[in-house]
C-alpha cells in the first residue's frame, strides 16, 4: 500500500470513529460511546469535568444521560 492509500485509509477510519462518537452520543447511548475510546481513554465535559478511562466513561454519562438534556 502506498503511503497516500495508507492515509486516505487512516483518513476514513477516523472520520467512521467520528461519525460513530456523534451517532452514540445523539442516542445518548453511554455504553457505545465509552466503547470507542481506548482503555485509558479521557473525556473533558462542556464544564472541564473528566472521565478517566471507559469504565469511568459509561456510568458518568449514563447519568448525565438520565439527569440532563444534552445537545446533540
Amino acid at each position: 500500500m502506498s503511503k497516500r492509500s495508507a492515509r486516505i485509509n487512516e483518513d476514513g477510519e477516523i472520520r467512521s470513529l467520528y461519525q460513530q462518537l456523534l451517532r452514540s452520543w445523539n442516542d445518548r447511548d453511554a455504553g457505545k460511546f465509552a466503547e470507542l475510546f481506548a482503555l485509558g481513554g479521557n473525556v473533558v465535559g462542556f464544564d472541564g469535568s473528566q472521565m478517566n478511562g471507559k469504565s469511568e466513561i459509561a456510568p458518568v454519562l449514563s447519568k448525565i444521560f438520565a439527569d440532563h438534556l444534552t445537545a446533540s
